[in-house]
């Protein structure tokens, strides 16, 4: 519960810091294109000669500078929210693969537990991804992909061992000579 808590909180917080930047860039662009055209109509193209452009637009770039800069520092703690989301859905899974190896489990729980855990990997993983909008997350696939491999690994063992009792319960006790096996028809 607390997992989905942080989860949805992380998500809203990127909506908002993703929507206010593109709102920012968008207003940005419109007070430049008017900004050049103000230029242009006093018949100088060049903006540092601009008789408007010191005084006019110095209090927007500074308000526009201080809302950039509030922004990425969102965006850096949503980072941290992320990177403590992700070592904290690691330690769960390794707690959870602990509890299901140590106790005889349904296979069915605990396929859904795994399950549920790589969901919420994966979902850590595309959060950083959005945020950090850089390559950052490739660490973390690799652990999720080790995860997967080692949980396969793992089942296939169990599903070797279960089959190697089966068979041993299958032999006849008085057939077995050091291990070789005497069928007798």
């Amino acid at each position: 519960q607390e997992n989905r808590e942080l989860q949805e909180r992380l998500m809203v917080s990127e909506a908002t810091v993703q929507a206010q930047a593109e709102q920012l860039k968008e207003y940005r662009d419109l007070l430049s294109e008017s900004l050049r055209r103000a230029c242009i109509k006093e018949g100088q193209a060049e903006e540092g000669k601009c008789a408007t452009w010191p005084g006019k637009y110095n209090s927007l770039i500074q308000a526009q500078a201080r809302e950039l800069s509030h922004l990425r520092q969102r965006m850096r703690e949503g980072q941290g929210v992320c990177h403590i989301l992700t070592q904290h859905l690691g330690d769960t899974t390794k707690a959870f693969e602990e509890l299901l190896r140590a106790n005889d489990i349904d296979y069915y729980m605990g396929q859904s537990f795994r399950e549920q855990l790589a969901q919420s990997t994966a979902l850590a993983q595309r959060v950083v991804t959005k945020i950090s909008g850089r390559k950052e997350h490739f660490l973390i696939q690799t652990h999720s992909k080790s995860l997967c491999l080692r949980q396969r690994l793992e089942e296939s063992i169990r599903t070797n061992e279960r089959l190697r009792q089966q068979l041993e319960e299958k032999l006849p006790t008085t057939g077995r000579d050091g291990g070789n096996v005497a069928f007798h028809t």
